[in-house]
């Protein structure tokens, strides 16, 4: 049965609401730690009890991370240079919505509590919608009729095995609705570059759009300004040939333009952290005298371990165990992608990448968030928290259209294997991460 726009988000909307209330029924069942500085901030600020309905239920989407994004937004500013880890474009939403909720200056905590988890839910409804539209828009492009496709690969959006995170004071849902947002416009505008020209005002608007919602993920999360490579490919699909310098000139000054438009939001992140800790302060902190001075490169080392094999531990190996789904998925998109559709031409490389960039003509965007993917896995593996390949992946379109991919075309062991990892995930989340105990 083809899945319908209406059916998306209604499905969306179970979907959150059977997390908060799993999340609601279990917060207390493991564990009685508390974020104890969550706690008394919110004690402190003229909250007579912590056994109220409404602090019971938002208390489960502010651990870990949470608190961070909760603190920066309450105090709508930075108190310590740890907390540069996060990105303050989500805390500054949930502040301003705050205030104009309150309708005074200065809001109590429980209602960026509130405000914060009710835009991430939002978020993530809207962003079921924009990842159905791009594996409708991709499916189409690709010449693949299966009606059901999209939905399936829609679905494992729906209940993610990032869940939790999905409704929590988290990143997760704004950063997808508008990345998924942002590679739905970019193929779009990539369709009709190639039907109306690169030059046509229908063009121009969705790429303009499509840049928008990138340039909003750089502000949410450092790994948005991996958007640019998708956006590269755009430019490379659309561009005019090079006999005709003048059209090829000024579209790879619109390509370098949007570029620094994508990046900007962090770049701007860089330049205040800089002036902020390097020029306005008479103890400049060493990260200063970099030759590229960047204040998140150094928190990540400095503050969070993150370096080369850093994890590679035998205590972290039950993490290494969590993201064997993810390894799989990606593994397979190469043999299907890459490999499968050139067994004819096994000696002969240029006729499989002439077989592989014909398969996506007209949508050669679609190859950056391949690139997206490998460099995350690869990255993440190599330097970073494994685990948390989980939230990162669950937030790239194109992992999805992999796992539908995946779950239709693998022997059924395999595809129940990946259903009952999916369903396990999103339970598990649900209940361990409000209880303060570590998920990813």
């Amino acid at each position: 049965m083809k899945t319908t726009i209406g059916r998306v988000i209604f499905l969306a909307i179970c979907s959150r609401l059977l997390c908060i209330f799993i999340s609601f029924l279990t917060n207390d069942l493991f564990s009685t730690i508390r974020n104890t500085g969550i706690l008394h901030l919110y004690l402190d600020n003229n909250q007579n009890s912590q056994n109220t309905v409404t602090w019971k239920l938002f208390k489960s989407f502010i651990n870990w991370d949470g608190e961070y994004y909760l603190r920066i937004s309450y105090y709508n500013n930075y108190e310590y240079e740890h907390q540069h880890a996060f990105l303050p474009l989500y805390p500054i939403l949930v502040n301003q919505i705050s205030k104009i909720v309150s309708g005074i200056n200065k809001t109590s905590i429980l209602v960026h509590m509130i405000v914060g988890t009710i835009i991430s839910n939002l978020a993530f409804v809207l962003a079921s919608v924009g990842l159905y539209l791009f594996q409708c828009e991709l499916f189409y492009k690709i010449k693949i009729k299966n009606v059901v496709f999209p939905g399936i690969s829609t679905l494992f959006f729906l209940f993610p095995s990032s869940n939790i995170f999905n409704s929590s004071m988290y990143t997760e849902s704004l950063y997808s609705c508008f990345n998924f947002w942002g590679a739905f416009l970019i193929l779009k505008a990539e369709s009709n570059s190639h039907k109306f020209g690169f030059f046509s005002i229908k063009n121009f608007i969705y790429l303009i759009l499509s840049v928008l919602c990138m340039s909003v993920t750089c502000g949410i999360r450092s790994n948005g300004i991996l958007n640019s490579i998708p956006l590269f490919f755009y430019f490379v699909s659309t561009s005019p040939s090079i006999k005709n310098i003048l059209k090829f000139i000024l579209h790879w000054s619109i390509a370098f333009i949007m570029f620094i438009s994508t990046i900007f939001p962090f770049l701007a992140y860089l330049i205040y952290s800089y002036f902020r800790y390097c020029v306005y302060i008479s103890e400049s902190r060493p990260w200063c005298k970099s030759l590229i001075p960047n204040i998140y490169s150094f928190v990540q080392d400095e503050y969070w371990s993150n370096g080369i094999f850093n994890y590679w531990r035998i205590e972290k190996f039950d993490k290494f165990i969590l993201i064997i789904p993810f390894i799989l998925v990606t593994i397979y998109s190469i043999k299907i992608f890459f490999i499968k559709r050139s067994k004819k031409d096994k000696t002969n490389v240029f006729s499989i990448i002439y077989q592989i960039l014909y398969h996506f003509q007209h949508c050669y965007s679609v190859f950056g968030y391949f690139f997206q993917i490998y460099f995350l896995l690869i990255s993440i593996l190599l330097y970073g928290y494994v685990e948390v390949i989980i939230r990162l992946f669950n937030c790239i379109p194109l992992y999805f259209t992999l796992m539908g991919y995946f779950f239709q075309n693998q022997n059924p062991k395999l595809s129940n294997l990946l259903l009952i990892y999916q369903i396990f995930t999103f339970i598990f989340g649900s209940i361990w991460f409000p209880n303060f105990l570590p998920w990813t």
